[in-house]
Order: C-alpha cells, then sequence, then structure tokens
C-alpha cells in the first residue's frame, strides 16, 4: 500500500490557523487582533509580573533568552547541561525555569515509559509548550502560512496533539498519563496514552504519503505491549481514516481531535 490523498485545502487552513492563533481567549474573541502583538504583550507581561511573582529571577534579559531557546527545541529530548552551556547560567538555575514554566503550564515535560520487556530504554522527558500560538511567536513564526514549513513543521504538529490531549485530561477531571517511548536501537513512539488500564501509542508523521512502513514503530510496539494496548495510532496530513494493521489506524488531526471530544481515544 502506497497512497497520497491530501487533507482538504480547507481543513489544512483551519489547522494552520489554529496552530498558529493558539488556545488564549483573547486572541479567539478578538479576530481582528494581530497575534504577534498579542503576544508581545503577553510576553512582557508574563516576565514582569507572573514569573517575578514565583521566583526571583534577576536578570528577565536571560530568561527571555531561555524561552526562545526553550521554544527551538520544543519536542526534543531535555538537555539541561546543554541549555546551561548555551545560555551561560548554572544548570541549577535552568532546572528552576524549568520548574516555573510548569506550575504555569507554559510546558509540559513527557516522561518516558518504561517497562520491562528487555529492551534499554532512553530515559529522559521531552519538552512541549503547550500553547502552539506561543510557541509559534517565540520561533519568530508571523503568519499562518509559514505553519508546517521548514524544520519546526513536525513539532508543531506533535505540539497541538499533546496539548489537545492534554487538555482533555484535564477537562475530564484527569490526571494527564502521557509518556514518550525510544528503544536504544532507535525505534520511537512520539506520545503513549494511558487511560483506564489501557495504552494507547500514537505516532505523528507531517506526511500526506500513507504507506505502512511509516507505523513499523507503532506494530513494533503493539506486539511487545500486546495485552496492554488498546489501540495505535499514526496521525498526519493524510486525507481519510485508514485502518493500516490489527490495532494500528492511521488518523487525519481533525478526526483525532473529534474522537478526543467524543472520548473514542
Amino acid at each position: 500500500m502506497n497512497k497520497t490523498i491530501e487533507t482538504d485545502p480547507e481543513s489544512l487552513d483551519v489547522l494552520k490557523k489554529m496552530v498558529f492563533m493558539g488556545g488564549f481567549p483573547e486572541l479567539t474573541v478578538n479576530k481582528k487582533m494581530e497575534p504577534k502583538f498579542w503576544f508581545s504583550a503577553y510576553l512582557q507581561t508574563y516576565l514582569e509580573r507572573d514569573i517575578r511573582q514565583l521566583r526571583q529571577i534577576g536578570d528577565l534579559t536571560d530568561f527571555q533568552r531561555f524561552l526562545e531557546l526553550l521554544a527551538a527545541f520544543n519536542g526534543g529530548v531535555l538537555n539541561l547541561s546543554g541549555l546551561s552551556g548555551d545560555l551561560g547560567v548554572a544548570v541549577n538555575t535552568i532546572k528552576g525555569w524549568i520548574s516555573v514554566l510548569e506550575a504555569c503550564n507554559q510546558i509540559v515535560l513527557i516522561k518516558p515509559f518504561y517497562k520491562n520487556k528487555g529492551k534499554r530504554i532512553i530515559k529522559s522527558p521531552k519538552v512541549y509548550f503547550l500553547d502552539t500560538g506561543f510557541l509559534c511567536y517565540l520561533n519568530g513564526i508571523t503568519t499562518k502560512e509559514q505553519i508546517f514549513k521548514g524544520p519546526l513543521a513536525g513539532q508543531l504538529l506533535e505540539s497541538a496533539i499533546i496539548g489537545e490531549t492534554i487538555r482533555d485530561f484535564y477537562n475530564r477531571g484527569e490526571v494527564p498519563r502521557v509518556f514518550w517511548w525510544r528503544t536504544s536501537s532507535g525505534q520511537e513512539i512520539d506520545f503513549i496514552v494511558e487511560r483506564k488500564g489501557k495504552i494507547i501509542p500514537i505516532e505523528v508523521k507531517m506526511t500526506s504519503r500513507m504507506h505502512k512502513n511509516l507505523a513499523a514503530a507503532l506494530f513494533s510496539f503493539t506486539e511487545l505491549f500486546a495485552e496492554e494496548t488498546k489501540k495505535a495510532f499514526l496521525i498526519n496530513l493524510f486525507g481519510e481514516k485508514l485502518r493500516l494493521g490489527r490495532k494500528v489506524e492511521s488518523l487525519p488531526f481533525e478526526t483525532f481531535i473529534e474522537m478526543l471530544a467524543k472520548d473514542k481515544i
């Protein structure tokens, strides 16, 4: 099987706009407001008021540089030493800043999924910004036409998915249980959602071309964790829902969001 079905232009435009605008109500209500101006004001308010209330930060310029650098590494494995070296500040300072961002629900750290199945697993967390609009602003993305172009495309789609998933947990009064998985041999699953005693692996691909090889890690995971795995999803820009295997399905982004809302994930 090797098929290409593009997401229809209208649906893709809605998705780009959703990612670009993010989820802050002010931007949703006021359609005429320019996101870059609102996020600029928000950043200053956030830095000058909220951050200083939570933690004594002497140099706000360093903290803003940290935010921008962290946004550039969105979706990557958290490397405290690397951030410390790039910014010229102590590792303990970076840890404190990370804690502040977590407390403010700006970021989420996705911890590794680990159950002893005979494979060595990478054990560092990944970091994601929860609001894609703020993430776009910090990365210098100023129009929705820039969404899904360039090296940050995949990370933006991943952030949109993890943001919707985390909010769905909270909306149901549940503590989010989302992990990631990568073996030392390189097999990787972006997100492992644990709910109602079952686990659901989710892989994200920035593609409208579909073939079963894209789901190779999902097939391996569902075989390794057969009893615990309820179903597995490959979320992408392919224009229709498609069954790839007994437990593995390819889903357009909008279908995934609809299934979340209907408690079908």
